[in-house]
C-alpha cells in the first residue's frame, strides 16, 4: 500500500492528539476528572437537635448533633416532636443552601411555620417546633466540606 506523503504528514500531526483525547478519557481509569460532591464536598450541612420541656424545669435537654454532605437530594434524619425530622438539601448556590424539612418548623413565633429555608456559610439558623409545651429546638449550619 502506498501512502502520500501528504497523507503521512497529517497522520503524524494528528496522532499526539487522538493520543492525548484517549488518555483524558481514560484519566483516573473507571472514574471522571474531577471528584463527585459527594467523595469531597465543599460543605457538610449539620443540625443540632434539642428537646425543651416547658412541663419539668428540672429537665436538660441532649444535643444531638448529625451532618450530611450538602448534595442535592441528600436526607438527613433526626429527632422531631412526634415523629423523625427529615431535612432535604435542595440546592446549593454558592456559599448558601436551601433546604426543606418534613414538618413545618418556625424561626418566630409559637404557631407559625414553614417547610422552606435557606442557611449561609458562617450563619446559624436556629429553628423550633412551634409548641407552647414541649419543643424541638435545632441550629442549622454549614460546615467545611471534607
Amino acid at each position: 500500500m502506498r501512502v502520500s506523503r501528504r497523507t503521512l504528514a497529517l497522520s503524524l500531526l494528528l496522532a499526539p492528539a487522538v493520543v492525548a483525547c484517549d488518555e483524558e478519557l481514560e484519566y483516573p481509569p473507571g472514574g471522571s476528572t474531577t471528584p463527585s460532591a459527594t467523595e469531597h464536598p465543599a460543605f457538610m450541612f449539620q443540625v443540632i437537635a434539642s428537646t425543651f420541656n416547658g412541663w419539668d424545669p428540672s429537665a436538660t435537654p441532649t444535643p444531638e448533633t448529625q451532618s450530611v454532605a450538602v448534595v442535592p437530594k441528600n436526607r438527613l434524619t433526626t429527632q422531631g416532636l412526634s415523629k423523625d425530622m427529615v431535612f432535604t438539601i435542595e440546592k446549593l448556590e454558592g456559599q448558601r443552601v436551601t433546604f426543606t424539612t418534613s414538618e413545618k418548623l418556625s424561626d418566630k413565633g409559637v404557631f407559625d411555620g414553614e417547610t422552606l429555608f435557606t442557611v449561609a456559610y458562617g450563619e446559624e439558623l436556629k429553628l423550633h417546633t412551634p409548641s407552647m409545651d414541649v419543643v424541638v429546638d435545632y441550629v442549622i449550619s454549614l460546615q467545611p466540606g471534607a
